[in-house]
């Protein structure tokens, strides 16, 4: 079930929402991925740093993602299922603790890197 949230702009049912804070707390920082994606780093997404700065996630209805600790896909990841919210990241270990993410639409391949 996905948290109440305001609405997503995205084209597409495939989008992941990421939350500075815990329990999607709007009073942090905020940013809504849409499509499949692959992002080596989050140094530079949306014009601010997100690395090591993730406490909540929300997976849109047909997105799944995969979250490293260290930026470029190294080290283990964990795997966030479709239509899922989660509100801390604390039981993966990975509260403000991701570098890299990558974003896969079911039934697509996967998208090149945005222009950063």
């Amino acid at each position: 079930m996905l948290a109440a949230l305001p609405a997503v702009a995205c084209d597409t049912d495939c989008w992941v929402r990421i939350f500075q804070k815990p329990s999607f707390n709007e009073a942090g920082a905020s940013v809504t991925l849409c499509g499949a994606v692959e992002l080596p780093t989050l140094k530079a997404l949306e014009g601010r740093d997100w690395r090591d700065d993730i406490a909540s996630i929300v997976v849109g209805p047909t997105a799944t993602l995969q979250a490293w600790k260290d930026a470029n896909y190294r080290d283990d990841y964990h795997f966030f299922d479709a239509g899922r919210s989660y509100p801390t990241l604390k039981q993966f270990d990975l509260q403000d603790d991701i570098e890299s993410l990558k974003i896969t639409c079911m039934g697509q391949p996967p998208a090149p890197p945005p222009a950063q």
